[in-house]
This record gives structure tokens, sequence and C-alpha cells, in this order.
């Protein structure tokens, strides 16, 4: 079954390392389109408008009603 010469053993030796090369290779392309859309589409970061400042509040309050009915269960 087996060569006597040891084609076998570097045969499956010969196919890890092409896995690993097409695994590899995959990675670095999907690492260096990330890295092309991160300097294409930088990221927005997000600032108050000093335009009518006086429609942004400081403490944002948000009421939290439950569908009981009972009070405080919420």
């Amino acid at each position: 079954m087996a060569d006597t010469n040891g084609k076998s053993s570097s045969g499956t030796n010969e196919l890890f390392l092409n896995a690993a090369i097409g695994f590899l290779s995959v990675l670095l392309i999907v690492l260096v389109a990330a890295l092309f859309t991160r300097i294409i589409y930088p990221r927005i970061f997000n600032e108050r408008a000093e335009l009518q400042s006086e429609l942004i509040s400081e403490i944002i309050q948000i009421e939290v009603l439950n569908g009981c009915g009972i009070s405080g269960i919420a």
C-alpha cells in the first residue's frame, strides 16, 4: 500500500503545506482589504452641533412604562 521510498508521507506534507499557504493567503487578502477599507472610509466621530445648542440638553430622561398596570414593577 505505502511506497517504499517515502512518497506517501511527502505527499501528505506537501498537501498540508499547500493548505496552510492557501489559508494564510486568504487571510492576508482579507486583512489587506480591511486596511484599504479603513483608509478609504475612515471612522466618523459624533460631535455635538454648536448651532441651536438650546435644543440639546445635558440629561436625557426616559420614562419606563410596563404593560400590566401596576406601578413600581418596571
